[in-house]
């Protein structure tokens, strides 16, 4: 079923029009079965962090990554996460180095127990190696 856009226009705070579209939701949501985990890449900012915040909302605990300049911003993520009964984890990294993803992607399931999903907004990372065997992610 193709999401329903309404298209509506609404004055800006200078006060010419500019058109804003909502989207209903598509799916309703499941129950996430305990000890879930997700990493969420871009973690500190913008859509990464309302991912990070909505999976947690979901049910998931969630694995915080950002570069190491977004670590107090990661904190902040991390605490409003924990604020709302999730466990989160904070790893600073860059992606686009393999050595950073392993260790995010080990040290995540070392202290959260598992890796069930990941979410990256990044253009380029080695998650497929760190991953291991990937025909199950891509599967997904």
């Amino acid at each position: 079923m193709l999401p329903q856009i309404l298209k509506r226009s609404t004055l800006s705070a200078s006060l010419r029009l500019c058109p804003t579209t909502t989207i209903t939701r598509m799916m309703s949501r499941t129950a996430v079965p305990p000890g879930r985990v997700a990493i969420v890449t871009g973690a500190s900012r913008g859509i990464g962090r309302a991912i990070a915040l909505r999976l947690a909302s979901d049910g998931y605990d969630v694995s915080l990554n950002d570069l190491p300049s977004a670590q107090s911003n990661l904190e902040e993520v991390a605490s409003v996460i924990g604020g709302a009964g999730r466990r989160a984890f904070v790893r600073t990294g860059d992606v686009s180095k393999e050595g950073d993803v392993k260790r995010l992607v080990e040290e995540t399931a070392e202290t959260l127990g598992s890796v069930d999903v990941v979410s990256t907004r990044d253009n380029y990372c080695y998650f497929e190696l760190a991953l291991g065997d990937t025909a199950d992610w891509t599967a997904m």
